[in-house]
């Protein structure tokens, strides 16, 4: 599981990717994911 309070200030959007056997991963989105808020 990916912490993104702990990256918040490393990266500012995501790609979701998925994978079935752990070494080929596709893209699940076109477009990057942007957090709206990184508040706890």
């Amino acid at each position: 599981m990916w912490d993104k309070y702990l990256n918040a200030n490393f990266f500012t959007a995501y790609y979701v990717e998925r994978s079935s056997n752990n070494k080929n991963f596709t893209r699940l989105n076109e477009l990057p994911v942007t957090p709206r808020c990184l508040r706890r």
